[in-house]
């Protein structure tokens, strides 16, 4: 979880099993500022839904279909805020 080459980052093998996800959960959802992805691994759903303050986009999602939906909110001009 940190931008530099392995050399450099050092490890603290005592520590390092509180990063693991097991067992993987049906979905993840990293929400911070950068934009939509949407991605699946070995059956997890991994997404950002993106920014929402910035371009009105969001994601939903469907826990019985297992169905992530991405949506946006049309910004209507001369709208009151």
């Amino acid at each position: 979880l940190a931008p530099v080459p392995m050399t450099v980052r050092p490890i603290c093998w005592d520590l390092d099993h509180t990063l693991r996800l097991y067992p993987l959960p049906d979905v993840i959802v990293l929400a911070d500022r950068n934009s939509q992805f949407l991605t699946e691994y070995e059956g997890c759903v991994c997404m950002n839904p993106g920014s929402f303050g910035v371009d009105y986009c969001f994601a939903a999602y469907y826990p019985s279909s297992r169905e992530p939906t991405f949506c946006c909110i049309e910004d209507k001009e001369g709208a009151d805020a």
